[in-house]
């Protein structure tokens, strides 16, 4: 298995800001993709990541913020691909998102390059 536990993830990462802060670097953002060990250790790190709140902890330097961001182009391309798979997802309100008119949307725009 090729995955790491978002305890010793969280404490990677706590070790790293740490280490780059005594070398008087200051680490502004981590940007994660949403695997579960990803959110997990965002939310060792005191941050919600499905949260419209701030989405920061206190950085080893006082009075500093580090935020947290999901990679949004990730998380596109993970739902796209997951959508050319399963060719139909349902959203919260039950409407179906079809894959079908994002193929018909590119024969319509090839058409016309």
């Amino acid at each position: 298995m090729d995955k790491i536990a978002s305890g010793v993830q969280t404490q990677l990462v706590r070790t790293a800001l740490h280490l780059t802060a005594d070398c008087g670097l200051r680490v502004r953002n981590i940007t994660f993709d949403g695997a579960a060990a990803n959110v997990a250790t965002a939310k060792q790190l005191v941050v919600d990541l499905c949260s419209m709140r701030e989405n920061s902890f206190d950085h080893p330097t006082p009075g500093v913020k580090i935020s947290v961001s999901i990679d949004a182009c990730h998380m596109l391309k993970l739902v796209r691909n997951a959508l050319a798979e399963i060719k139909v997802l349902t959203n919260s309100r039950g409407e179906q998102i079809r894959w079908e008119y994002i193929d018909k949307f590119n024969t319509v725009q090839v058409r016309f390059t």
